[in-house]
């Protein structure tokens, strides 16, 4: 899997035709954890059965969520991270099933660490699975050629892909945000905290504005 993510980015049907406002953005998660499987990805340490049923764990979160806004399941607590970052780049806190199902109709998403571990979010990550994420991400960079990224996780007490996505061909322009330079194009990209943990409503609908007409 060099040079290749393990799991497979989700891609909206409209995200590289139409895109969100008329712009390609990537949206980047941080980690998936998972109940049953152990270390499947850059580690490979899964069994085979596992690791192919896994390639489409990032699109099945994905869809799982947006089913359960449709009513046809449960919802999950994680699902609710989902939601408000939906509402923070759309401006609309109060977004309706059928407008969830179009502005992920509009996105691509794919999460970090290319690998998942049992146990809740970060509790066994390490630097090694972030920096050997970080070039089969950069791969989804390359393939899907973004205008836009918003990366997931802005913390002092862990490790974000804000932290490892840097490179040579990297340009710093503020604290949060910044741009590649890549195959001649460049792509600009920010960061936000956590859609999981205190995230208001106030500041990144502005941001995120803010960032998507700069």
């Amino acid at each position: 899997m060099k040079n290749k993510p393990f799991f497979n980015p989700f891609v909206g049907s409209k995200a590289l035709t139409e895109g969100f406002k008329g712009k390609k953005i990537l949206v980047l998660g941080n980690s998936h954890y998972c109940g049953y499987c152990e270390a499947c990805g850059i580690h490979g340490l899964a069994k085979p059965e596992q690791m192919e049923e896994c390639i489409d764990f990032t699109t099945n979160v994905v869809n799982d969520y947006l089913a359960a806004r449709r009513g046809e399941s449960e919802t999950a607590g994680w699902m609710s991270t989902f939601l408000r970052f939906e509402r923070a780049l759309s401006g609309n806190t109060e977004t309706t099933p059928e407008e969830s199902e179009e502005i992920w109709s509009r996105l691509l998403f794919a999460n970090f660490v290319q690998t998942a571990y049992q146990g809740s979010w970060n509790s066994r990550y390490t630097d090694e699975d972030y920096a050997a994420s970080a070039p089969l991400i950069m791969s989804i960079v390359d393939e899907y050629q973004p205008d836009y990224i918003i990366a997931w996780g802005k913390r002092d007490d862990c490790m974000t892909p804000w932290d490892y996505m840097p490179g040579d061909d990297w340009h710093e322009l503020t604290e949060d945000t910044g741009y590649y330079e890549r195959n001649g194009k460049r792509i600009k990209m920010m960061r936000v905290k956590h859609p999981s943990v205190s995230f208001g409503y106030d500041y990144h609908i502005q941001a995120i504005e803010d960032f998507l007409n700069s």
